[in-house]
């Protein structure tokens, strides 16, 4: 090989190394994790939701002056459910829920039985599914159970996926409207269509946690959980927006320990429904 062939292939080499080491320099962009999505990320996010869904009246929901006393029923039980969440005693002092902030009631006027939190704890329930229910303390369950959803990122995440990646959400949270075109009202129109999002395991998983929250809550005593799996016994479609798993009822008495009563609250559960009948025979 003559010196001429050897310096061009040496030439080539070097040339090579240096494209190569300039792409792998190159800065990658830093895309957060859900988890770094703060909280006062998440509540700022909630609010906008919450702003477009009321004033483009998405989901039809009651004026509160006029069911006043229907926003109070529920609100009284759901100010007692995200208490413990609000308060979130292992978080860093820099990465706390606003204690000032109420987290809010709103009740959808539709047959539809549906029930979720919105970043940053606002709740909506509707009509449908409040009028599917029996008892104060099955709505207590449902109210802890979209608590927790809200509580361990898993509604978080199912909004990254939306805006592709966590950077664009935050892009969104921030400006409304993502590099790639992907604005806040995008955002809440697919959220709205996919209200009955599961992935495997998780609502078991959830289930999990909805039954230890109950009890930092200190509210209802462990045989409140009673109703909901009698009415899980009958009918395992009243929450059609959270699909069930194989053997439910079984597992949630088994994780359950119904003679425990000592770390929960002292409301005991009763089958005497006539408050609740008051309150969903007064809904439209």
């Amino acid at each position: 090989m003559n010196y001429e062939l050897r310096y061009h292939l040496a030439l080539s080499y070097l040339v090579i190394v240096i494209l190569t080491l300039s792409i792998a320099c190159q800065q990658v962009p830093d895309i957060p994790s859900p988890s770094e999505i703060t909280k006062t990320q998440r509540t700022h996010l909630g609010q906008d939701m919450k702003e477009i869904i009321l004033d483009n009246d998405l989901l039809n929901v009651l004026p509160k002056d006029e069911y006043a006393s229907n926003y109070r029923f529920v609100q009284n039980y759901y100010d007692q459910a995200y208490f413990a969440i609000r308060k979130d005693w292992s978080a860093a002092a820099d990465d706390q829920w606003n204690s000032n902030r109420i987290w809010e009631v709103h009740i959808s006027q539709s047959d539809e039985r549906f029930a979720f939190c919105l970043p940053g704890g606002d709740f909506f329930v509707s009509t449908g599914l409040l009028k599917a229910l029996n008892f104060e303390s099955e709505l207590y369950y449902i109210m802890s159970f979209e608590l927790t959803i809200m509580k361990e990122r898993h509604l978080i995440s199912k909004l990254v996926s939306y805006a592709n990646n966590s950077a664009d959400l935050i892009e969104i949270i921030e400006t409304g409207i993502s590099s790639s075109d992907i604005s806040l009202e995008d955002l809440v129109n697919k959220f709205l269509e996919e209200i009955n999002y599961t992935e495997d395991g998780t609502v078991q998983e959830i289930d999990q946690e909805t039954n230890r929250q109950i009890c930092k809550t200190s509210l209802f005593d462990r045989m409140s959980i009673q109703g909901i799996l009698a009415k899980l016994d009958t009918d395992d479609t009243w929450l059609s927006t959270r699909p069930s798993y194989p053997n439910r009822v079984s597992y949630l008495r088994s994780e359950f320990e119904f003679e425990n009563q000592s770390d929960c609250g002292n409301k005991r559960w009763s089958n005497n429904s006539s408050e609740y009948t008051l309150f969903i025979n007064s809904l439209p």
